[in-house]
């Protein structure tokens, strides 16, 4: 998922839909593409995928990110790129899929949910909610748009039961986005102490829960005790305030869950 400013969101690959708009697709075992479109992929990781799928893999952030992924930092970019390690077969396919299809179904990541629409995120004006937009992007080879079976982008991201994801990988899209339009490390560089802090609050969350509990961060910082309660176990609140930490140290963007001990 991207975010763009609204005059350049056609800019996005596929042709865009409305969220009501039909179109016709779907995928079966049966097709003579099915499987294919899970290898040789640059698919990038969010950091609710690498949480939904460390977990279901009973596996550490580290671990998983050691055994699955490979990080790519871009010239001119201030923040790494998570991609999928692909199997080092001769098809590099997806480490997950099998002749029977996903092997992690339930916990796919994002863009394989979304599959084959794309969604971005169109900025307004200051102070204006961002505005989903859709693409239809399947590859070339797909015979998925051939069956005769309509739905909406709408429909299709219910179906694929998106919601937990949007909440998240639509947060992580808008502070990319952020760090896509300056640099926030100044002299240190995107390799120094605070990006490496900032990838742990997102990518690393076994490593992010030891930081919050163990060191003087909450000697530092006040966070609502019933959010505390819930970080000691779940994931997902610990992603959260990862990102609102990072939203607010390096961004500016003050959270009503995290405050300055006075």
């Amino acid at each position: 998922m991207k975010a763009v400013d609204a005059d350049r969101a056609d800019s996005l690959p596929g042709r865009r839909l409305k969220a009501d708009e039909t179109f016709q697709f779907a995928c079966r075992p049966d097709l003579a593409c099915f499987n294919r479109c899970c290898r040789n992929l640059n698919l990038f990781l969010y950091p609710y995928d690498v949480l939904r799928l460390k977990r279901r893999l009973g596996m550490t952030a580290d671990q998983f990110l050691d055994a699955y992924t490979d990080l790519v930092l871009r010239p001119g970019r201030s923040f790494p790129d998570v991609l999928l390690r692909m199997t080092d077969n001769a098809a590099q396919t997806c480490p997950f899929v099998s002749p029977e299809g996903c092997t992690v179904y339930p916990d796919r990541p994002f863009t394989c949910r979304s599959f084959p629409l794309e969604k971005g995120l169109a900025l307004g004006a200051a102070g204006t909610r961002p505005e989903p937009v859709f693409f239809l992007n399947p590859p070339p080879f797909c015979l998925g748009p051939r069956q005769p079976q309509p739905t909406t982008a709408k429909e299709w991201f219910a179906e694929a039961d998106t919601r937990r994801y949007d909440r998240f990988t639509e947060r992580w899209a808008l502070v990319q986005d952020r760090f896509g339009r300056g640099d926030p490390w100044g002299a240190e560089g995107p390799r120094g102490r605070r990006a490496k802090m900032a990838f742990m609050a997102t990518y690393n969350l076994d490593a992010f829960r030891r930081f919050v509990f163990e060191s003087s961060f909450l000697q530092r910082f006040k966070v609502p005790r019933e959010r505390l309660r819930r970080m000691e176990g779940e994931d997902e609140a610990l992603l959260e305030l990862g990102l609102a930490w990072i939203e607010w140290i390096l961004l500016g963007i003050r959270s009503a869950d995290l405050r300055p001990r006075r």
